[in-house]
């Protein structure tokens, strides 16, 4: 008679990422591929201190880090792809002295009919004060799952997810004293 439980298997992610540091820029490119070895997506960020006196992005401070996501590739849309290059960006976000916060632009330049808006918004990402219009419109499309209509928003929409801003600075410093301890972590 066993005195324990078997040891379960983990679950094995339907993807796996590479992540490779461009030499030229200090952004990370992340390549994502399935089980089979088939490329899925791409993502390209890097994490950058914005200075934003006119609020752009967060409502609540003019300067602070955070994790940019520059451009987000999915092969093949409504698969996961997506989803889990997210994930990837909130937990580099952290690894890199972002704090959790992310920023985007949202862009509807490469895809007219099937613009990423919704996909941001459903990932938690929010819109800055000067876009609330666009919000209400995205929110309604999500409610009612439409399909949002051409003229009914910007192309370009600055999003962004806002965990904390560290305004004292007290988190950095703690940051980097973990950094020291556990390099392996970071």
């Amino acid at each position: 008679m066993l005195r324990f439980s078997p040891i379960k298997q983990p679950k094995l992610s339907n993807y796996f990422a590479l992540r490779i540091k461009s030499k030229n820029t200090g952004a990370f490119i992340y390549k994502m591929f399935d089980r089979k070895g088939k490329l899925v997506g791409e993502m390209t960020a890097f994490p950058e201190t914005i200075y934003d006196s006119n609020r752009q992005f967060s409502p609540n401070a003019d300067s602070y880090r955070s994790f940019y996501i520059k451009n987000l590739i999915a092969i093949e849309r409504n698969k996961g792809v997506g989803k889990a290059f997210i994930n990837i960006a909130k937990k580099e976000s952290i690894r890199n002295f972002c704090f959790g916060n992310l920023h985007v632009i949202s862009s509807a330049r490469f895809d007219k009919n099937n613009p990423p808006h919704i996909f941001y918004r459903k990932m938690g990402f929010k819109f800055n004060q000067y876009s609330k219009v666009t919000e209400k419109y995205i929110d309604e499309c999500i409610k009612n799952h439409t399909q949002i209509k051409k003229g009914k928003y910007p192309i370009d929409i600055p999003m962004y997810i806002e965990k904390d801003v560290d305004l004292s600075g007290k988190l950095l410093s703690t940051f980097y004293k973990l950094k020291i301890k556990f390099p392996y972590l970071f």
